[in-house]
């Protein structure tokens, strides 16, 4: 299974200095399960949701490389399509080379940032990622869409 969802329920996240976000979900299979904290900000509760369609569908439409934003273009699920599934990996982006991802618009996700999927960290260690089926990736659009993306 394949999801990423904001907690029903769940009361928004305030810290210290001030700035609100919506916890949120993300689900990989049946063993991974984690707790996100979206800022809400240049970024709403629809925009993020919107472009996790909008990633997911990328990739059923043939493309070989997308994302799925969780915080304001700072944490991206990158996921690269290798044949009938999905190899994901979360990525934290820090580094300058990635800046437009700090301030693109709701609209404007530089799904090029992506880039080639690397196994190994640059110390040579082995990097996380979870495996999907692509029909997960279907099933997610299927039961997420018409609520993530009205009309």
């Amino acid at each position: 299974m394949f999801d990423i969802a904001f907690i029903p329920g769940e009361p928004p996240y305030v810290d210290e200095e001030g700035w609100t976000g919506l916890w949120g979900r993300t689900l990989l299979e049946e063993d991974f399960r984690e707790r996100f904290v979206a800022p809400i900000g240049r970024w709403q509760r629809a925009d993020y949701e919107r472009q996790w369609i909008e990633g997911a569908r990328r990739l059923l439409a043939g493309a070989g490389e997308s994302a799925f934003s969780l915080e304001t273009g700072r944490l991206w699920w990158m996921a690269w399509r290798e044949g009938e599934d999905v190899v994901l990996q979360q990525r934290l982006l820090v580094d300058e080379t990635v800046a437009r991802a700090w301030t693109a618009g709701p609209g404007e996700v530089p799904y090029e940032l992506v880039g080639e999927r690397r196994s190994r960290n640059e110390e040579g260690g082995a990097v996380s990622e979870w495996r999907v089926p692509l029909h997960d990736i279907q099933e997610f659009v299927e039961r997420r869409a018409s609520v993530y993306v009205p009309g």
